[in-house]
């Protein structure tokens, strides 16, 4: 990426150190097919030394949670994030494609709108820093949702660097 191309790409970095000091801390990166999303993902997390997290690798290695995979909704997605035991503030979720697909339009949007914007409060709960990874979703696109200094926490991977 040369000089002047830089100027259109958010930095990924400096937004997640702007996360650390907001309430609501989460951020969603939207990818289309075939950009190296987990890679993408994975080395994120080594750069910037947080917890790597693939949730369906996670839920398959839980005979319990798999079991009920096709009924794990918003609340189940929430006690799992809260009660992720790593010592890193910093939680970078990959895989998340398979629940979005077995949830409905209104449990999509509800993961915006409630989960991300009302429910992971760093105040009142504890939350750590959660950077989602996944594919491109029309109903995840579509929302608006910004920090306190008016920055988008839901972005495309084609749109940001670190």
């Amino acid at each position: 990426m040369n000089r002047h191309n830089r100027s259109h790409y958010i930095d990924l970095k400096a937004l997640i150190d702007h996360q650390r000091h907001e309430r609501y801390r989460a951020l969603l990166i939207l990818a289309e097919p075939g950009q190296g999303r987990s890679r993408k993902a994975h080395r994120l997390a080594d750069r910037i030394g947080a917890h790597y997290l693939n949730l369906l690798d996670y839920l398959e290695a839980r005979p319990e949670l798999c079991a009920r995979i096709d009924r794990f909704g918003i609340d189940e997605l929430e006690e799992l994030l809260l009660g992720l035991e790593t010592p890193e503030e910093i939680v970078v979720v990959d895989d998340l494609d398979f629940l979005l697909n077995t949830w409905r339009e209104g449990q999509r949007e509800a993961f915006v709108e409630i989960l991300l914007d009302q429910r992971l409060d760093t105040l009142e709960r504890g939350v750590k820093l959660l950077i989602f990874f996944a594919l491109n979703d029309a109903y995840l696109r579509q929302h608006s949702l910004t920090n306190t200094r008016g920055e988008n926490r839901i972005l495309r991977l084609s749109r940001v660097s670190f």
